[in-house]
């Protein structure tokens, strides 16, 4: 089997996994608790680290196009991981309180991560943070999808910045 094939292979039992458990486990769907003003700062907070924590002067050095099994990828990816960070771990945490319930799912965010684990702790807060002040989940997916995109074109063709 390829790599390639395995990592595919990888990403759909998780995502299975994922789907399998939001269909099964009620979940408390947040209502906006801190309110838009909040979420909007926390994404504003995100899109900063994004620029500034990746690389200093981050753009986009792709040059070869893009291909839709890696925008589908990076779609799946993201849904996957916000389904079980997000909708149930967050929102399962929920009726301890949203302080808790955020710090308690971005520390298992970014420890999943073995890389840049700081960094991941704001992404973490920062979808957290969205799906919270907005109570929807279709926002932290969308900005999840976004910044696994703004990874994939940060990166140099052939290899890792």
């Amino acid at each position: 089997m390829t790599p390639a094939i395995a990592a595919w292979g990888r990403l759909l039992l998780w995502a299975a996994v994922a789907v399998a458990l939001v269909a099964v486990v009620p979940v408390r769907r947040p209502t906006p608790v801190p309110g838009l003003p909040l979420a909007l700062t926390v994404g504003l907070v995100a899109c900063v680290v994004l620029l500034f924590g990746l690389k200093p002067g981050l753009g986009v050095r792709r040059r070869s196009p893009v291909s839709v099994g890696v925008i589908v990828l990076l779609g799946v990816s993201a849904l996957t991981e916000e389904a079980i960070w997000r909708r149930i771990v967050l929102g399962e945490l929920l009726r301890l309180g949203w302080p808790t319930a955020l710090v308690a799912s971005t520390l298992g965010f970014s420890l999943v991560h073995p890389t840049r684990r700081w960094l991941h702790l704001g992404t973490g807060a920062a979808f957290g943070g969205l799906y919270l002040g907005t109570g929807a989940f279709a926002v932290c997916v969308a900005a999840h999808w976004g910044y696994n995109a703004s990874v994939y074109l940060s990166r140099r063709p052939g290899g890792v910045s």
